[in-house]
């Protein structure tokens, strides 16, 4: 029997925010946001890891933005603690990415930061590039 590309996307579909979050508090806890890959996390730690408290949470997750054209758009999760701050390192992953699925799952992120820490300010995000900006957040003078 073959299956259809939309079938396999169905049977394939993986667990999107709304699931996740309210099993995983991290989400909420969530005060910066880095876009970086496994390559360039490891990259950031190795270059960072002495200048500041970094505690790595080993479980990561897959985080389903949706569908496009029959194919699933993931983004890939990791959280680390820099300074006692949640920081979520995130990186779309799937062969199809479509970065306003990717921007609207950050808009979410930040939402649940708001609700769960009213008054607070937004996330704040950046690339690897601009990380140190990540790192004076959680480490102001």
């Amino acid at each position: 029997m073959t299956e259809t590309l939309t079938e396999v996307a169905a049977r394939l579909r993986v667990a999107r925010l709304a699931d996740i979050a309210p099993d995983d508090p991290r989400f909420a806890q969530v005060e910066y946001m880095v876009e970086a890959d496994n390559f360039v996390y490891h990259t950031l730690w190795s270059t960072w890891h002495e200048s500041i408290k970094w505690q790595p949470d080993a479980a990561g997750r897959m985080v389903g933005l949706g569908i496009l054209i029959g194919r699933n758009v993931n983004v890939e999760v990791r959280f680390a603690r820099l300074n006692g701050h949640m920081v979520m390192f995130y990186y779309p992953c799937s062969q199809l990415v479509d970065y306003t699925m990717v921007d609207s799952f950050i808009e979410d992120v930040r939402k649940l930061g708001l609700a769960a820490r009213p008054g607070s300010e937004p996330a704040g995000k950046s690339d690897a590039t601009a990380f140190h900006n990540c790192v004076h957040f959680c480490n102001p003078s």
